[in-house]
């Protein structure tokens, strides 16, 4: 068989280096075929996704609880939440990559088998010591847990998904934290309050907690390791860079053509590829057309020894942006302060709340709804601003009517000292309302959501999104961590009024600062232009 690609109605054989790997036909395109699987591991994911999200926030609308429950302050309790960001910071661009090197089932296992463990571990404070020391290792599991859910989405999109459905699955994957936070803002309220703060109450809490963090370690415990088809062209890539090589470790210069035809082909067909496809297209473009091994992951070659290496060129690789891309810098302090503000405030929300009169479980309602509203917003944004490539205008009028709404919440609880009962309930119903026109902006700013990444692609063409979209969040858990810290020196044990009302003014003009700054940032979409230019 030589080296060129051979496609008949029921298999395609591809041959690199004298090795042909066998693709079921009979899906997308008549090569491709989707494994019935893929709706398992959806789901599987999903619910690991949120359960690890649950237990991020958990104790935020339930802080009066825990410091009399643990004996602790405020700003004790802030640091179970505060750990999460942490970690992120940490050790995010070397999660980016352990995947390629561990395996993505294998990597999943571990995430779960962490997060189920963090959950049993706080059990130990309802039957043994009521240890604050025992939940922030309780934390640390599971926040290494949820920076490895992040790098996932795309890697189980590309893996499963046909490349039309690819899209959706990564908006469902990624707005699952969005979800997780949501439900975690409302159910502590519903196990422990003012009212319930035994230990039979939080024993409740930790293990309804357990079960829904052990169902998706048992789930991917049971689901496939690979896809029994092959779904798409990246997916094929990727399995190829996995099989032997041509003893030099290189493919031939005829294969090397072939791929860039097969390549070049799928892109046309598929104007959602994944950027990892487009990255190496555009290394093609480079280059005279040659491929130069490039996978589905947009790492040049597939070298074993060069494995371990690859888990910290995502640190080298984002310098290198940051220096030479200055509206990307711009578009992360954008997306810094804006993202820091959201996860901020999910943090302090009771807290800030509380002055005003609103209870922990009105609190817990208020975030709910705001945040599962951004849920079912973020695709919409997403996928709209995808089509037709309007980030820049799209973004800054979700900015500016977030900016609004926040500026109307903060003059609205300002005359609630002179108002009556009834007045200030009226307010909260306002406050709410408000919130629902702010998580739009939450859904298209949100830390997975599509907008944002795509727009941060778009500027830093052609390096991998693989790089570009950790930066984003990066830079959000790092300007979180600053304001959670300085949210919970202003606020202290005991809150009045006047500062509560001081934490939204921070926020207001941290939003206000981060709209002019979007306003100077122009739109260099090179991927579109790119994509017009090959079409």
């Amino acid at each position: 068989m030589s080296s060129k690609s051979i496609v008949s109605e029921n298999h395609l054989a591809i041959n690199v280096g004298g090795t042909t790997t066998g693709v079921s036909s009979g899906g997308e395109g008549g090569a491709f075929r989707g494994d019935p699987w893929r709706f398992v591991v959806l789901g599987v994911y999903l619910v690991h996704s949120v359960s690890n999200a649950i237990q991020w926030i958990t104790y935020s609308p339930i802080v009066d609880e825990v410091k009399v429950y643990y004996n602790v302050g405020s700003q004790a309790v802030d640091m179970l939440s505060l750990i999460y960001l942490i970690a992120y910071v940490a050790i995010v661009f070397v999660s980016c990559k352990v995947f390629e090197v561990s395996g993505l089932k294998r990597g999943l296992v571990v995430a779960s088998a962490f997060n189920a463990a963090g959950a049993a571990i706080k059990l130990i404070t309802v039957y043994g010591p009521r240890s604050i020391n025992i939940l922030y290792l309780s934390q640390i599991l599971n926040s290494v847990t949820e920076v490895f859910l992040i790098a996932t989405p795309p890697l189980v999109a590309t893996e499963w998904f046909l490349s039309r459905e690819r899209t959706v699955a990564t908006a469902l994957m990624t707005n699952a934290l969005n979800l997780g936070i949501a439900v975690g803002m409302l159910m502590p309220t519903l196990f422990v309050g003012p009212n319930k703060q035994s230990a039979e109450d939080f024993e409740t809490l930790y293990w309804v907690q357990f079960a829904i963090c052990a169902a998706p370690f048992i789930g991917t415990l049971l689901t496939p390791s690979a896809p029994k088809y092959v779904p798409s062209l990246a997916a094929a890539r990727k399995n190829l860079n996995n099989s032997p090589k041509h003893p030099r470790g290189d493919e031939s210069p005829s294969q090397r053509r072939d791929d860039s035809d097969d390549e070049d082909n799928e892109n046309r067909r598929h104007d959602n590829e994944t950027a990892p496809i487009l990255h190496a297209s555009s290394q093609r473009s480079s280059s005279g057309g040659h491929n130069h091994s490039l996978g589905a992951t947009g790492a040049v070659g597939s070298n074993p020894q060069s494995s371990f290496l690859s888990v910290f060129s995502t640190v080298r690789d984002s310098i290198f942006i940051l220096k030479t891309h200055r509206e990307f810098v711009l578009l992360c302090i954008v997306c810094g302060l804006q993202m820091g503000v959201v996860w901020a405030m999910a943090t302090v929300l009771p807290q800030v709340m509380k002055p005003f009169g609103i209870s922990e479980g009105q609190a817990g309602w208020m975030g709910f709804l705001n945040l599962i509203s951004g849920v079912f917003a973020a695709p919409f944004a997403g996928s709209y601003v995808d089509r037709s490539k309007h980030y820049k205008p799209v973004l800054l009028v979700l900015m500016l009517v977030t900016l609004v709404c926040v500026c109307a919440i903060v003059l609205g609880f300002q005359q609630m000292e002179r108002t009556t009962t009834e007045q200030q309930h009226q307010v909260v119903v306002m406050a709410m309302a408000l919130g629902h026109g702010a998580v739009v902006r939450c859904g298209a700013l949100s830390k997975h959501s599509l907008a944002a990444v795509l727009f941060g692609v778009e500027l830093t063409f052609p390096h991998a999104e693989s790089t570009t979209a950790p930066i984003l969040a990066w830079a959000g858990s790092a300007i979180s961590i600053a304001l959670i810290q300085l949210f919970g020196v202003m606020l202290g044990d005991a809150p009045d009024a006047h500062v509560a009302l001081s934490v939204l003014i921070v926020c207001a003009l941290a939003l206000a600062v981060s709209t002019l700054v979007m306003m100077f940032i122009s739109s260099d979409l090179r991927r579109h232009a790119f994509e017009l230019h090959q079409s």
